[in-house]
């Protein structure tokens, strides 16, 4: 079976441990914190090789980047002129590149991995060089599946000297310029180690986002999980077909776990509130949809007092919008369209019988639903067949 390439670039801004994708929890895994540690089984296995000798320990190498970011600018062209600004918060402030072998870590000699290592770490400065990097550390890891290499790279001693720090250029380039940096590391260092530069796209097996992952795993004990049956709290969700060369495909909604477990949260809320509707005697949902009423009422109540408030304010002031397309002026439109916008679908919603003639004023007004509660509670209940 034919072996491939593994070559990857990034960059990661400043920030402490407890946020993944940041400088302190990059170099946090890279030493083998006990805090970000979990994903090894047994013991950790790692060799930590500086390349500039500048610093005593990785903790120390952090806060320089720290530092020295904070005391650096950034160069920026403004109308055909440089201008230095403060480094951004979120810069990038350590450039990573990752490198890994094919074989199973228990496999590898020991041997063979100093030999690549060796030739990675001459191929890595001579490819910072030329981009103003420097490299400040590589870091063996054999305590995983395949050993791989690790490499720290930040800004080099010239542009050091300028006060500037530009790694987000080199730590994320473009991707003509990732695909250049993999080919050429391939013709000069790799292909000594892999058969090929690159998997074909129908053979490589889609990432799943580390945050679905999380969700999956945080599922309560007891909820049944996907398995091969398809189905998620008994909704089925589509399974995912194999990718073709002519069309690639990546996981769909359905099958996203962290979606997946919204919904069977949402399906458990919906049937505790159903069986707690059933488990109700009438009168008791007479008194649930009575408290909801009330509740309204007081909202409509709310807004007249308000309404006259702003009317008895309103007073004696002129009005200065035209008389023929103005509403009363002693009203504040807002909170008028809001009322007759709760009364105009309460009418709607109501049946034509359901009118409440006011015999103190003669006319007629929709019926509340403090009135349709009221017949509620008068229908006496129809007998039973033991009655």
């Amino acid at each position: 079976m034919p072996t491939y390439q593994f070559i990857r670039i990034q960059g990661y801004p400043r920030g402490d441990g407890r946020k993944k994708g940041t400088l302190g929890s990059v170099t946090a895994e890279g030493r083998r914190a006990p805090s970000h540690s979990r994903h090894i089984e047994g013991e950790a296995d790692i060799k930590v090789i500086p390349v500039r000798q500048r610093w005593k320990s990785i903790l120390e190498y952090q806060k320089w980047i720290e530092n020295t970011m904070g005391a650096s600018v950034s160069v920026m062209n403004f109308k055909g002129r440089k201008v230095h600004r403060g480094v951004r918060s979120d810069a990038i402030a350590l450039g990573t590149i990752i490198i890994s072998l094919p074989t199973l870590a228990g496999d590898t000699s020991r041997k063979l991995i100093d030999t690549f290592t060796q030739e990675s770490i001459a191929w890595v400065e001579n490819y910072l060089a030329e981009k103003q990097m420097a490299l400040d550390y590589c870091i063996q890891h054999f305590d995983e599946k395949y050993p791989h290499l690790h490499f720290w790279f930040t800004p080099g001693d010239d542009m050091l000297s300028r006060k500037e720090w530009n790694v987000g250029a080199v730590a994320n380039p473009p991707l003509p310029d990732k695909d250049a940096l993999r080919k050429t590391y391939f013709r000069e260092v790799g292909h000594k180690y892999v058969d090929e530069l690159e998997k074909p796209p129908t053979e490589r097996i889609p990432r799943q986002h580390s945050r679905a992952i999380a969700a999956k795993n945080r599922l309560p004990p007891g909820e049944p999980g996907l398995g091969e049956t398809n189905k998620a709290m008994g909704i089925p969700f589509k399974k995912k077909q194999p990718a073709t060369a002519d069309k690639e495909t990546s996981p769909s909604v359905e099958q996203d776990p962290l979606v997946q477990g919204i919904i069977r949260r949402m399906i458990g809320t919906a049937l505790e509130r159903k069986s707690l509707i059933a488990r109700m005697s009438q009168d008791e949902i007479i008194d649930m949809m009575l408290a909801r009423a009330i509740q309204d009422q007081a909202v409509i109540d709310k807004l007249a007092r308000e309404m006259k408030e702003d009317a008895r304010k309103g007073e004696g002031k002129p009005d200065q919008r035209k008389k023929d397309d103005a509403p009363d002026p002693t009203v504040t439109q807002p909170r008028q369209d809001r009322l007759d916008s709760y009364v105009n679908n309460s009418a709607t919603n109501q049946p034509k019988d359901s009118l409440v003639r006011n015999s103190s004023r003669g006319d007629t007004r929709p019926e509340s639903p403090l009135d349709t509660l009221g017949k509620l509670r008068r229908t006496p209940k129809p007998p039973t067949p033991e009655q």
